[in-house]
């Protein structure tokens, strides 16, 4: 498997309210390989888009700190509704990347 190709198998949904952190996020992702990457500005928006797409991420990156609704509240929502897969994706939070 060569270098680009590493996560072409996986679907990500990227939720955080900073451009320039999506916009990084989105190019660190594509130079890996990711070629299905749905982006969100923060948790209502990302349960939006999961509500209303056929698309079911294999990886979420997610923010803690956003406004509306934060990633610990994203979060506890999906496993409220039981969303497919949530018990089996290893879960890592991260508060700042830098």
């Amino acid at each position: 498997m060569t270098r680009n190709s590493r996560l072409k198998a996986f679907k990500f949904l990227v939720v955080d309210d900073e451009p320039l952190v999506l916009k990084l996020t989105l190019k660190i992702l594509g130079q890996l390989g990711a070629e299905e990457i749905v982006t969100a500005s923060n948790g209502e928006d990302a349960l939006d888009k999961l509500d209303s797409a056929d698309f079911k991420p294999d990886i979420l990156l997610v923010d803690l700190d956003m406004p509306v609704m934060g990633g610990v509240e994203f979060l506890r929502e999906l496993a409220e509704r039981e969303y497919p897969g949530l018990s089996s994706w290893p879960v890592r939070l991260m508060r700042k990347a830098w």
